[in-house]
């Protein structure tokens, strides 16, 4: 009997450009063009960039298209959600991952690192890693993964503890719950982590796969009051998810279940009583 070859997953990247500083643009793409993962394929969806910008695009294409598939389309300038979500459906790979223009693969080995789990773990959907970030050069790591690994749901059910620089999962994932959140300026990937995270199990593991930069003009964290209005919005979608704070979904709780079955049985006395 002829042996099964097992065959890498492909892994989708997928960029979203707007008004990107070429300095972070050129690192993010050195980083993806030098990972020793190959099986990839590269997605943009650029919303109407500068002429510096797509010559840059241009001489990346023109440097990696013999090596991996490389995809470049347009879309209206509506927020990040939109691009996201506009750019998803062209992936073709198994595993997805979003890379923002201005963060970057923190080594070679990050891609294989990620999909090793996945090949180790084919019953996983999605797992995360810890946060790294980049301010004015200098690296500074918060440890995440300490408070989503006490209990996944409980954490998320505080504030957005996922990084989502470091997080990779099936692409299926993206249209059976929803994708990102259009109706929000930030975070536009809160929601459909509080959708995964009732249904999925996520893999949680301590190690870094990308590196976030905050600089000025970030979309989400590039002054205090985007940090202010992102927890603001968080609150918001809790609310909209039915999520109970510091409990999780309010439908998963015995309370709300012990509530739920009452309300039933007097449905059915008074239904019996008319």
């Amino acid at each position: 009997m002829p042996a099964v070859l097992h065959t890498k997953p492909r892994l989708s990247i997928v960029t979203c450009l707007y008004k990107v500083n070429e300095k972070f643009l050129r690192k993010c793409l050195q980083s993806i063009e030098t990972q020793t993962y190959k099986n990839i394929e590269h997605i943009f969806n650029d919303s109407y960039s500068d002429p510096a910008t797509l010559n840059i695009i241009q001489e990346y294409t023109d440097r990696n298209k013999d090596k991996y598939p490389i995809k470049f389309f347009q879309s209206e300038p509506r927020g990040v959600a939109y691009a996201l979500n506009k750019a998803y459906p062209h992936a073709t790979g198994e595993i997805i991952h979003f890379l923002h223009a201005d963060d970057y693969y923190y080594t070679q080995h990050a891609l294989e690192k990620a999909i090793s789990y996945f090949d180790k773990n084919p019953e996983m959907d999605w797992l995360t890693g810890d946060l790294l970030v980049e301010i004015e050069g200098k690296l500074i790591k918060f440890p995440m993964t300490k408070i989503l690994s006490l209990s996944p749901q409980k954490a998320l059910a505080t504030m957005n503890w996922i990084s989502h620089e470091n997080t990779f999962m099936k692409t299926e994932m993206l249209g059976k719950y929803g994708g990102f959140n259009e109706d929000v300026r930030s975070p536009v990937e809160y929601r459909l982590w509080l959708r995964m995270i009732r249904k999925e199990k996520v893999f949680i593991t301590k190690d870094i796969f990308a590196v976030y930069t905050v600089h000025k003009g970030s979309a989400s964290s590039g002054s205090a009051r985007a940090l202010f209005r992102g927890l603001a919005e968080c609150v918001k979608i809790m609310y909209n998810e039915k999520i109970l704070f510091g409990v999780g979904h309010r439908e998963d709780t015995r309370v709300f279940k012990n509530l739920k079955a009452i309300a039933s049985r007097a449905k059915l006395v008074l239904n019996k009583l008319d």
